[in-house]
């Protein structure tokens, strides 16, 4: 082995003397830099894969994970700005359990963990605050453990009781959540937090629970005095209304103008209040029930004197004897008749269900075309070319169709155009062409390098010992004496003191080794004296 390694080394001395200066120096170059690739790609194999451990961290959180990380001598990167915490992804799981049960990370607020420190002065006035304290940071730290929610704070506003009923005022809360980026809140989900905070808190009632995220908007509000159900359904009925109008207009304009051309807007008036009306009416044209007639005849006779007419009948004496009886016959009838008629009488009951759609407002904001020209510097712009009034026309018809249009309501639709300023959208996408393109040419370079690496290894290194082990190979030996012709010149005796003369080399004229010998000594004289020394000097087998 010492022997092949000398060998292999004065191999390359030779090879490194017959090289001319630009040989060398590129020999340098290319070295240089395969062994800088080697180094690379040793650092990168080496070094861990880091692996977030928590993100959207308070100053305080990070701080005290920091310091446990320090002090348990595990590795870390702090990124973000100090919000998100890395470690080595072998070690991840292990840290966060650890770090668990160092009650880390608290969520920036204060637990129930505050009555550890509990001391004997605290007055009750201090131990209603420190618990009023302890359950809205645990109610914050369990909400903040839904996947969507980044942190929460949650604020209790907790009345003292009272010993008149009609003074004690009820007890209300507010939710603040920070919400990660793109996320958002389900129907379930926010009835879930609602109910979660109603139900640990002793006398609070999920209709007085209001729920905003960090922009302000209002995600739940409390219940409306005399609204059945509370607000919270009502908000939720209306904003299904306005999404459901807003998905079945944006997706038709998608259709036909493309997407990203159009932004629209529904904004629903409902009407949630409960109406029960009884209404009773009576028909005229009524059905006979009943009909009685009764006829009466009633005759009647007088008889009355009568007296002839003159002085005779004057006198008394001749008036008697001259008297006359005259008789008088009366007849009446009476006619009575009854009817009596059914009351028809209708009786009709009706409740309007609340959640009636009173009015519908729509607002429709299209993007014009564009049509590229040339800028004059060998370059394109796009140049903005609006669309006809027929065009709007069109539009506004298919929005009022798809939206259930009513003029009786007072529904109104309104579309307009505007060109869309798609700066900000066009930035990010080359943000984002520019990432991949990085990527992309990373992992390429990578690769390339890795690749470069290989092969200089092999030509510099593989191949100059292969060729050395094939050309040792070649060789003859030269250990066996008898290979040798030793002859002494004239007037020398062969075994006088003088050193003797060098041995002979018995090889043939047309032996291709020696050809290749004498032309190399040729070429290269100073090559081949530099190996000769090399032979002379070396240690017998």
């Amino acid at each position: 082995m010492p022997e092949t390694m000398t060998r292999m080394i004065e191999s390359l001395k030779l090879m490194w003397a017959g090289l001319g200066g630009s040989g060398r120096a590129l020999v340098l170059l290319v070295g240089g830099g395969a062994l800088a690739t080697l180094l690379w790609i040793a650092f990168s194999a080496n070094r861990p894969d880091m692996t977030t451990l928590f993100s959207q961290l308070n100053p305080s959180d990070a701080g005290a994970i920091v310091d446990e990380l320090k002090s348990n001598k595990v590795a870390y990167r702090v990124v973000d700005g100090g919000t998100r915490i890395l470690v080595p992804s072998g070690v991840v799981h292990e840290t966060r359990l650890h770090l668990a049960t160092r009650g880390l990370p608290q969520g920036g607020g204060v637990g129930f963990e505050i009555f550890d420190r509990t001391t004997l002065g605290t007055t009750d006035f201090v131990q209603r605050l420190n618990y009023q304290r302890a359950l809205q940071g645990e109610l914050a730290r369990t909400i903040g453990q839904l996947k969507e929610v980044t942190g929460a704070r949650v604020h209790l506003a907790l009345p003292q009781p009272s010993v008149f009923t009609e003074q004690e005022k009820p007890a209300t809360a507010s939710i603040v959540l920070n919400l990660r980026p793109g996320a958002r809140l389900t129907p379930e989900q926010v009835r879930g937090v609602v109910h979660l905070v109603s139900s640990s808190v002793e006398g609070l009632n999920a209709d007085r629970v209001t729920v905003i995220d960090t922009s302000g908007k209002l995600i739940a509000r409390p219940a409306d005095k005399g609204s059945p159900g509370g607000s919270t359904g009502q908000f939720e009925a209306q904003e299904a209304i306005e999404t459901e109008l807003e998905r079945r207009v944006r997706t038709m304009l998608e259709e036909i103008l493309g997407p990203n051309k159009a932004t629209v807007r529904v904004a629903a008036q409902m009407d949630f209040t409960s109406v029960e009306r009884t209404e009773e009416r009576f028909d005229p044209r009524s059905v006979i029930k009943s009909e009685q007639r009764t006829t009466e005849t009633q005759n009647s006779s007088t008889t009355t004197p009568v007296a002839a007419a003159g002085t005779a009948s004057n006198v008394p004496d001749q008036a008697a004897a001259q008297s006359q009886s005259g008789q008088n016959t009366a007849k009446s009838t009476k006619e009575a008749e009854t009817v009596q008629y059914d009351v028809s009488k209708v009786l009709e009951r009706t409740v309007l269900a609340p959640g009636q759609l009173k009015r519908v407002s729509v607002a429709v904001m299209v993007d014009g075309s564009y049509k590229t020209t040339p800028d004059g510097k060998g370059g394109e712009r796009k140049e903005y070319v609006p669309r006809k009034a027929e065009e709007i026309e069109k539009i506004k018809v298919a929005v009022k169709n798809a939206v259930g249009y009513s003029a009786a309501r007072g529904d109104e639709v309104e579309v307009a155009e505007f060109p869309f300023d798609t700066s900000a959208m066009e930035k990010e996408r080359a943000l984002m062409d520019e990432a991949e393109r990085k990527a992309f040419w990373y992992s390429l370079a990578t690769q390339a390098a890795t690749g470069i690496g290989v092969l200089l290894a092999l030509f510099f290194v593989v191949r100059p010992l292969i060729r050395l082990l094939k050309e040792r190979r070649r060789q003859p030996a030269f250990d066996a004496p008898s290979q040798f012709s030793i002859s002494s010149p004239p007037g020398v005796d062969a075994v006088g003191s003088g050193p003797p003369p060098p041995p002979a080399l018995d090889v043939s004229t047309d032996d291709p080794l020696r050809e290749g010998l004498m032309e190399l000594a040729r070429n290269n004289p100073n090559v081949v004296a530099q190996l000769v020394r090399a032979w002379v000097v070396r240690k017998p087998l």
